[in-house]
């Protein structure tokens, strides 16, 4: 199944997220909790991470995201689904949308990207060397033994590779999004931040109160 979480960077503190968002955290932790569930970890490097176990947590469909951006600053929103190979990242300030770069990786074009605004200069970069990774695949056609040395050489000439026959191509696009959005503030999926980075963590829980005026988490934040 692999990974199908959101991630919301922003420069507040987890208690200014709270507030904003009426949120219910549980007690300081540490260390991150498991990734199967919400929580928001204050980084060392002035970062925040508010973590979702779903994609696309934090679209605008379904959350405010304006209000995790501090007065004068902006805030970045990741979405991974692995399922599919769909993946985004997206800057916001205080009142506006300012970029985005999507990735979907089940349809026809292995480097297909949507992008919307414009995207900072490093994306051209990031983008470029997911590309070259992404051509310099050789891979499905035949097994590994039967390929002629010529085509070795090839594959081992650009920093490609021959794969075996039934495996599939890496889909190296589709980290773009998140690569970029690490470029930034320093966190991506998959990868715990190093010891010593995380200042505080603390779980999001659920609102199990009877009162029907008190939703929980999810139903109130994201209209689950």
């Amino acid at each position: 199944m692999g990974f199908n979480i959101s991630y919301l960077a922003t420069r507040l503190s987890a208690a200014e997220l709270a507030s904003n968002y009426r949120l219910k955290l549980g007690p300081l932790d540490p260390e991150l909790p498991s990734v199967a569930k919400p929580f928001i970890a204050e980084l060392s490097n002035g970062w925040t991470i508010w973590w979702s176990e779903e994609p696309d947590s934090f679209q605008l469909n379904k959350i405010n995201p304006h209000l995790a951006c501090k007065q004068g600053q902006h805030c970045y929103v990741v979405s991974v689904a692995e399922f599919c190979m769909h993946s985004n990242v997206t800057k916001y300030t205080p009142i506006s949308k300012r970029w985005s770069v999507s990735h979907r990786g089940d349809g026809p074009d292995p480097e297909h990207l949507k992008i919307t605004g414009k995207p900072p200069k490093i994306f051209a970069k990031i983008r470029d060397e997911a590309f070259e990774r992404q051509r310099n695949q050789i891979f499905d056609a035949v097994k590994v033994d039967a390929v002629p040395d010529e085509l070795k050489a090839i594959a081992e000439r650009t920093g490609g590779s021959v794969k075996p026959l039934g495996s599939g191509p890496v889909d190296h696009v589709f980290d773009i999004p998140m690569l970029l959005g690490r470029h930034f503030f320093d966190f991506i999926y998959g990868q715990g931040p190093e010891k010593g980075t995380i200042l505080r963590c603390f779980e999001v829980l659920d609102n199990t109160s009877a009162d029907p005026s008190k939703l929980s988490f999810w139903r109130r934040i994201f209209g689950r």
